[in-house]
């Protein structure tokens, strides 16, 4: 082994081992991950556990509420009978308008015979 002096430089690594880098510090990445997993638990268990909620307080007058009337929307429901069925009683039975008639016109055009006369061509087949 060769000894090394203050002004002289390291010896170099012996073969077949690759020599020693530098690498980043791990320690700033491992602690915001921890940060995120610990905010992840913490989302998941405020989902779970059921916070009580504070409750409005009552009222203390001797008041009674005032009458209200409130229009109940009831829904609409349309129903077609099929040929022969009939309505259940006390149900409002409304027509079907009838279809429009499907017009179908035609145009029937009759022109007077025609007298042309023919004029045909004779010729003689060239070549022959």
């Amino acid at each position: 082994m060769a000894q090394t002096t203050a002004g002289s430089p390291p010896s170099p690594s012996p073969p077949g081992r690759k020599p020693n880098r530098e690498r980043p510090d791990s320690r700033p990445a491992r602690l915001m991950m921890g940060a995120g997993a610990l905010a992840a638990v913490t989302v998941i268990g405020a989902g779970l556990v059921d916070y009580p909620v504070a409750e409005a307080e009552e009222q203390t007058t001797t008041q009674a509420p005032a009458a209200s009337t409130v229009a109940i929307e009831r829904p609409v429901r349309y129903v077609r009978l099929k040929p022969g069925q009939k309505a259940p009683k006390g149900a409002k039975v409304i027509r079907e308008a009838a279809p429009t008639p499907r017009i179908v016109v035609r145009r029937v055009v009759t022109s007077p015979a025609k007298t042309s006369t023919r004029t045909v061509a004779r010729s003689k087949q060239s070549g022959r």
